[in-house]
């Protein structure tokens, strides 16, 4: 998915007779910078589109066994309770597990019963007026990109959940981190790297956005969602599903970040914020913090 329209042209004129595109549609487009989008449209369309959201592919389009799509339903890496999260919000439910059965699942504290969790930050201004300062807040960085965001709150929430499970995590003899912490802003990553550098935790986890872990996997993933007062949550990561069954920006960019977990995938998540935010819950964002939250959350005080 990550493959511009450009780059697969060039690819397929080296075919003779047929061509077969393997990849997710429902992952990262191609990433691409311009100073304004405006002024180079053509550079954004053949640059950041990829082949399946040119050709408009549909996981319906398998189901009816047209336009010559398959999908390939089977997922043998995410622990069931992590995938059904995954296959319901961004599979229609299509995903079936495929799992070894002498697999040994990793119970990692906290809550090693539950495989998936969210830790709600909303407590630490819950019962607060709407004009009292709060602590659960976000910030724009002062330079560099400031259309991306960080927050103090939810950094040290990391750091706690980094703090518990690095000691219940042997570490591979590549030296290879199986923590892995993710966040949509390259400012709340930058935040996140210098408190674990600062606490000697660095060596022993894997910090970056989401347009990083595209394609990685590890037994533990920490995917901090950064949003809190002060700072309106952008379409960048909360927005509808899609149209017509191509997905929008936000919603490959929460599969990727909700799918790179094997045993463990633990959000970080200002519920409150976020459905205050989108009284309705249309948002996608919205549906999955509240269904998450709804059976396996705790408050962030409780780390």
């Amino acid at each position: 998915s990550m493959v511009s329209l450009v780059m697969m042209l060039v690819a397929v004129t080296h075919a003779t007779r047929h061509v077969a595109v393997v990849g997710d549609p429902r992952q990262l487009a191609p990433i691409v910078n311009v100073k304004n989008e405006r002024k180079a449209p053509r550079a954004v369309r053949w640059l950041g589109t990829d082949l399946f959201a040119y050709l408009q592919v549909r996981l319906a389009d398998a189901d009816a066994g047209r336009n010559q799509v398959v999908f390939l339903s089977r997922q043998s890496r995410m622990l069931p309770e992590i995938a059904a999260v995954v296959s319901r919000f961004f599979y229609d439910g299509r995903l079936q597990n495929h799992l070894d059965p002498d697999r040994v699942p990793l119970r990692l504290s906290p809550h090693p019963e539950w495989s998936l969790m969210l830790v709600n930050t909303g407590d630490q201004d819950r019962g607060k007026g709407k004009d009292e300062d709060k602590v659960c807040r976000a910030r724009r960085p002062e330079r560099g990109n400031t259309g991306s965001k960080f927050n103090d709150c939810h950094v040290e929430c990391v750091v706690q959940l980094v703090q518990a499970l690095q000691p219940q995590l042997l570490q591979r003899e590549s030296g290879e981190p199986r923590i892995c912490v993710i966040a949509p802003y390259g400012a709340q990553k930058t935040k996140i790297r210098q408190a674990l550098q600062a606490r000697h935790l660095l060596s022993a986890v894997q910090v970056g956005t989401v347009y990083s872990a595209q394609s990685v996997e590890y037994p533990c993933v920490i995917f901090d969602l950064v949003e809190g007062y002060d700072v309106r949550i952008g379409r960048f990561l909360s927005d509808y599903w899609g149209h017509k069954g191509v997905p929008t920006k936000a919603t490959r960019l929460l599969n990727v970040g909700s799918s790179r977990a094997s045993d463990k995938l633990i959000f970080v998540a200002n519920v409150d914020y976020i459905q205050q935010c989108d009284p309705r819950q249309r948002h996608l964002l919205t549906k999955l913090v509240t269904e998450v939250a709804a059976r396996w959350s705790i408050d962030s005080r409780e780390l």
